[in-house]
């Protein structure tokens, strides 16, 4: 059929993919420093997808660390990446809407909107 490879692919969307996060090069874990906890993502999962999620401090761990991944995403406003913080493989953003307030896991916005 003559067709270019996947690279090809991200290539001619290199907006979507690597100016908003969407295959990261790298991914870490974030610790609390005064605890020694991991954030968390902990979705709750009816069916394929997951419905509600939230953010948490749990002891990090090799069992977790999938859920322990994080990764920048999401446009900034002048362009380029990246304006959030986003769980590793999941679309889901962390948000907070007041000081002091919980970490929530939002849908991300790619535009650079909130979260």
């Amino acid at each position: 059929l003559g067709c270019a490879g996947f690279a090809s692919y991200v290539e001619r969307f290199q907006d979507l993919y690597l100016g908003r996060g969407m295959l990261p090069a790298s991914t870490w874990h974030v610790r609390e420093k005064s605890t020694g906890l991991c954030l968390q993502f902990e979705p709750e999962v009816t069916g394929r997808a997951p419905q509600r999620a939230r953010l948490v401090l749990a002891p990090c761990s090799e069992r977790a660390e999938e859920l322990q991944r994080f990764h920048g995403a999401n446009a900034q406003r002048d362009g380029g990446c990246c304006s959030g913080v986003k769980a590793w493989d999941w679309d889901a953003c962390a948000a907070v809407y007041e000081l002091g307030g919980d970490a929530n896991a939002d849908p991300c916005e790619a535009d650079g909107g909130v979260p």
